[in-house]
């Protein structure tokens, strides 16, 4: 299984000299070309899609919708940060910080945070990229926690609002984070080795005072993040932090205009599950030439054209439940199974099960007249085992429904693929069977047979996922109705 994804950062959308759009308008083709061959997942914007705090408007979004159609992408699929652009300054918010940055506690901008008055000085500022945000994304920006987490997959994104105390140039080496709401917002992060934990910010770990420098590194290293994301200096480059326990990797993205001193660029990256290993491609704009190409000068990590970085966390993950020596693999689904199942990873399989549809065509209903389960598990001569195994899946229902019952995540006109699939294996079997754990059995096996190839999961995953969605179908009362106690 793989995860890949874009970084795009410092877009300065008013900037509106030659090379910038035309840098933005070639962006869309080639970003169409990437996609040829890879299926991406998400996107992360990370700051100052504005500039010099000049707000927001349409064609913002407008650009933000072409790189998610390139990439066959809609808005559920995009993750931004603000950046000290995207503010508005004024004396006010000037004076505030100044008072903060002169304190001797290390303390003072989360105590800044806790009043109300101070707090609403600082996020004032910020007014109209909270508003832009829920227009956009259809959600409102948890402003109230400066930091926060959103999962996609198996991905945990952690969102660090680091221009909480930006407001002049020449700041860096100076920002404050807000350590009590970092660690806040981190102890949220559950001991998940089968998830990456992607941490995005606007600014460069550097540009936060030393004493900030030294809390965050400590804490990316406790609450186990992969990588951290940003922009800013308008230059890519990566860095990776070897002083901890387990390093993790900074990767700063170029920017999207083009001046004297910006170098245009942005980032693709691949999670491969299966090699434990992060790989980076940093794609540029050549002005002089006008196209878009990935690079090789990033440095001589990366001289092959991909930065390639080990995910210790996973390869400590593989030697913890690795199996393959003791046990045998005819044993392999039923120790799988006894784990509990990552419902993000399980609404993902749900959605790609939707992507690559053996059938297409026109879409039947099949009804039946609704029924007790109990009564079904008795006419269908079903076993106790049976039984259990359908509770134990039962857990996972909402998780479908949630899916299927909203356009954001699977087209309208696919949201039957599931039971449609079920329904016609179900009737291609069931007078061949006279035990209801035969044909339930039976028809997993032939379900299997079809997605196997088409599917991204391991062999034990997408049969138990499967299984999971025939018991949903059972429930749903579309199949079991027949009666084998007398067969």
């Amino acid at each position: 299984m793989e995860i890949n994804f874009i970084q795009i950062s410092d877009i300065h959308h008013h900037l509106s000299n030659y090379d910038s759009l035309k840098m933005r308008l070639m962006l869309d083709e080639y970003l169409k070309e990437l996609s040829q061959g890879t299926k991406f997942d998400f996107v992360l914007i990370t700051g100052d899609l504005s500039d010099k705090g000049s707000g927001f408007n349409d064609e913002i979004s407008v650009f933000l919708d072409l790189i998610l159609s390139g990439l066959n992408l809609t808005r559920k699929d995009i993750f931004i940060v603000p950046g000290n652009h995207d503010l508005k300054r004024n004396a006010l918010r000037k004076y505030a910080i100044e008072g903060i940055k002169s304190s001797l506690s290390k303390d003072e901008l989360d105590v800044a945070l806790k009043s109300e008055d101070a707090k609403g000085i600082l996020l004032e500022s910020f007014k109209d990229f909270f508003e832009f945000y829920k227009e956009y994304t259809g959600e409102d920006y948890p402003c109230e926690s400066s930091h926060f987490i959103k999962t996609k997959g198996k991905c945990n994104i952690i969102h660090l609002n680091t221009c909480l105390t930006a407001y002049t140039s020449n700041e860096e080496g100076t920002l404050l984070i807000g350590r009590q709401d970092l660690i806040s917002c981190l102890s949220e992060l559950k001991r998940d080795l089968s998830k990456i934990n992607i941490a995005i910010g606007h600014h460069t770990i550097d540009c936060f005072h030393p004493d900030e420098i030294t809390s965050i590194v400590a804490n990316f290293d406790d609450f186990g993040i992969d990588m951290y994301l940003s922009g800013h200096v308008h230059k890519p480059k990566y860095h990776v932090e070897a002083n901890v326990h387990t390093p993790y990797i900074n990767l700063v993205s170029g920017s999207t205009h083009s001046d004297d001193y910006a170098v245009g660029g942005f980032i693709s990256a691949k999670v491969a599950f299966d090699s434990h290993e992060l790989e980076v491609k940093y794609h540029k704009w050549y002005n002089v030439d006008e196209y878009w190409s990935t690079t090789n000068d990033m440095g001589r990590l990366a001289r092959s054209g991909t930065l390639k970085h080990k995910l210790k966390k996973f390869e400590q993950r593989a030697k913890q439940f690795d199996v393959s020596v003791v046990v045998p693999d005819s044993l392999k689904d039923e120790i799988e199974d006894k784990v509990r199942i990552d419902e993000d990873e399980f609404k993902q399989f749900i959605i790609d099960f939707h992507q690559h549809p053996k059938k297409k065509g026109g879409i039947t209903s099949n009804q039946t007249k609704q029924k007790e389960i109990e009564e079904k598990f008795e006419n269908m001569r079903c076993s106790p085992s049976f039984e259990k195994i359908f509770l134990d899946y039962a857990q996972y229902f909402t998780a479908i429904e949630e899916i299927l019952n909203s356009t954001s995540y699977i087209e309208a006109d696919k949201k039957e693929i599931v039971s449609e699939l079920v329904i016609e294996t179900y009737l291609g079997i069931h007078n061949k069977y006279n035990s209801g754990d035969v044909i339930f059995t039976t028809m997993v096996d032939a379900i299997l047979k079809q997605y196997s190839e088409t599917l991204s999961y391991s062999p034990a995953k997408t049969r138990r996922y499967i299984r999971i969605l025939v018991c949903w179908s059972i429930y749903d009362c579309n199949i079991f109705n027949e009666n084998k106690v007398e067969a």
